[in-house]
């Protein structure tokens, strides 16, 4: 459930019929089968949608796995578009003492990209450089 002004609003009724076929699907299920890719295909879809902590909580979902198929089907276009900028400046360390901050990312197939944003404390547009990143290695 995303919140909308402070509030909580409830996921659509889809998402809950989504909740009965996975539950009909482990009650019929030969032990440690895995979910089907169907069933799959839809909750990623609706975690696009409503956001994947939301709807793995609802579905009954690993958090984590639901957020992989996610990712890996093109991520939350919503999330990434509603940040469009993220400002990073780097971290200070007791008395006003800047440190250096380091940032690393590295994609599926092992393309590692670091940034070393220094102690300078010059603001950063992170996202543009990921988005960038994401170009170039997939």
């Amino acid at each position: 459930m995303r919140k909308r002004n402070g509030r909580r609003r409830s996921l659509p009724g889809e998402v809950k019929g989504l909740r009965q076929k996975i539950d009909r699907w482990r009650r019929t299920r030969t032990k440690r089968s895995p979910m089907p890719a169907e069933l799959w295909k839809r909750a990623t879809a609706m975690a696009g949608e409503y956001g994947a902590s939301a709807v793995a909580r609802t579905l009954g979902l690993d958090y984590k796995a639901l957020r992989t198929r996610v990712a890996d089907a093109g991520g939350d276009a919503k999330a990434r578009d509603a940040a469009g900028f993220i400002e990073m400046r780097p971290a200070s360390w007791g008395g006003g003492r800047s440190v250096e901050t380091v940032l690393e990312l590295t994609d599926a197939g092992g393309t590692k990209l670091v940034l070393s944003l220094g102690s300078g404390g010059e603001a950063v547009d992170v996202m543009g450089l990921v988005e960038v990143f994401r170009k170039s290695a997939g």
